[in-house]
Parts: C-alpha cells; sequence; structure tokens
C-alpha cells in the first residue's frame, strides 16, 4: 500500500516538474518571439524613414 502512494507521488512530482519546466519554455517563446516582433518594427520603421 505504501509502496503505491510513493508511486503516485513520485508520478505527480514528475508531472509538476514537467508542467513547470513546459510552461518555463513557452514563456522564453513567447518574450523572444515579442522581442522579435519588436525588432522587426523597428526595422521597417527605418527602412520607411528612409529616403527612397
Amino acid at each position: 500500500m505504501r509502496l503505491v502512494m510513493l508511486l503516485k507521488s513520485s508520478l505527480v512530482n514528475i508531472l509538476l516538474q514537467w508542467m513547470l519546466s513546459c510552461s518555463v519554455v513557452i514563456w522564453t517563446l513567447n518574450l523572444s518571439f515579442l522581442y522579435i516582433v519588436e525588432i522587426l518594427k523597428s526595422t521597417f520603421q527605418i527602412i520607411k524613414a528612409m529616403p527612397q
């Protein structure tokens, strides 16, 4: 009986750690995506401001 409880808790721990790492990866991707979008916007504005 105790073994089952131990297995369950370790599974829950693994799941929580996995979810945490996934959310960290997603956050990092979102932030880098926003960063890239800002860079593209500013580059586009610089190109538009240049005299043809």
